[in-house]
């Protein structure tokens, strides 16, 4: 589960451009003053530092620009270029920036975790563990390395290493509901379903507001036949993200499996009135109508159903079923 969304990726960047663990030596007031010719390159990169905390971008550019014209040696100077090109929404300009950063200083933690993240962006994800791998060399127990390289093994389908970056992880840092929720999902995804949901319960009780730790909860719960628990977080899924079909759709799976066949009725209706071309949410439909006895409707959503994805195999092979009983 690499969330990597817009959101999470603009605190990285507010995170990265605070850069506190590598912290100005001159006071805050004096990264306010306009840039001049007379500022030494270091000043200089302070004002573009705080251009970018800022915000402003170009004005960050331009001043580091000047700067590495005066020392062309500084990672850090690139690192807060590349902050700015991301603001820019330039990958490309970001990821050259980057690296100019690591070969000038290979130990810059907040260059290889925003290289990697911003690779991991563009699905470069080969070129993304090579920056990790790179970087734990220098920070070999490194809580947040270790957690990006997990997810992006988990991105190749490498889902034992990933399981053992994250678990090392998460044996490092304190409580965090990314870290937690992405093991639980990595637990997930092996098929260990009874290992993910005590980490994902403790994701949620951290986050309980985080939509993609709750839809992971509600999967992990059905997998591991937890139909109550299942229920509850779809449930809580649909008041989170109420304009989500999908949500909808797996609130209605998971009030069949516990018999509740009105409300899987239900919120099967309110899929299909937030997007009428789900073919998934007209086959939960079919089910739940067939459940209360409506089988003239029940077979009338499954028509429906193939209409929208003719291999949709389910229900091609209910209506075939359907016939057979008549």
């Amino acid at each position: 589960m690499k969330v990597l969304t817009a959101v999470l990726f603009a605190g990285c960047l507010g995170a990265c451009a605070a850069n506190p663990s590598r912290p100005a030596t001159a006071p805050v007031a004096a990264q306010q003053q306009p840039a001049t010719a007379s500022n030494s390159a270091e000043d200089l990169c302070r004002v573009g530092q705080a251009y970018n905390a800022r915000g402003e971008s170009d004005k960050a550019l331009g001043v580091l620009q000047a700067s590495l014209a005066k020392d062309p040696n500084q990672a850090e100077a690139y690192h807060q270029m590349a902050l700015a090109w991301l603001r820019k929404d330039d990958r490309e300009q970001a990821i050259v920036s980057l690296q100019k950063a690591l070969q000038l200083d290979a130990s810059h933690r907040e260059a290889a975790l925003l290289l990697g993240m911003t690779l991991d962006l563009g699905k470069q994800v080969d070129m993304a563990l090579a920056v990790y791998q790179a970087a734990l060399v220098h920070h070999p127990n490194d809580p947040k390395l270790l957690h990006e390289m997990g997810n992006t093994l988990l991105m190749k389908g490498k889902i034992q290493p990933a399981l053992a970056a994250l678990t090392r992880a998460n044996s490092l840092a304190g409580a965090s509901a990314d870290l937690l929720g992405d093991l639980g999902y990595a637990y997930l995804v092996s098929g260990d379903a009874k290992k993910a949901l005590p980490l994902l319960r403790q994701a949620r009780n951290l986050a309980p507001r985080r939509p993609d730790i709750v839809l992971n909860l509600g999967r992990a719960s059905l997998a591991a036949s937890d139909l109550a628990a299942a229920a509850e977080a779809f449930a809580q899924l649909t008041d989170l993200t109420p304009r989500d079909p999908q949500a909808w759709v797996l609130r209605s799976l998971s009030l069949l499996r516990i018999g509740q066949t009105e409300q899987a009725r239900q919120a099967a209706q309110k899929a299909i009135d937030l997007d009428p071309s789900g073919a998934r949410a007209h086959f939960m439909l079919g089910v739940a109508l067939e459940a209360l006895g409506k089988k003239s409707a029940a077979r009338k959503a499954m028509k429906k159903t193939l209409a929208l994805d003719p291999n949709f195999q389910s229900a091609r092979q209910w209506l075939k079923n359907a016939r057979r009983k008549k």
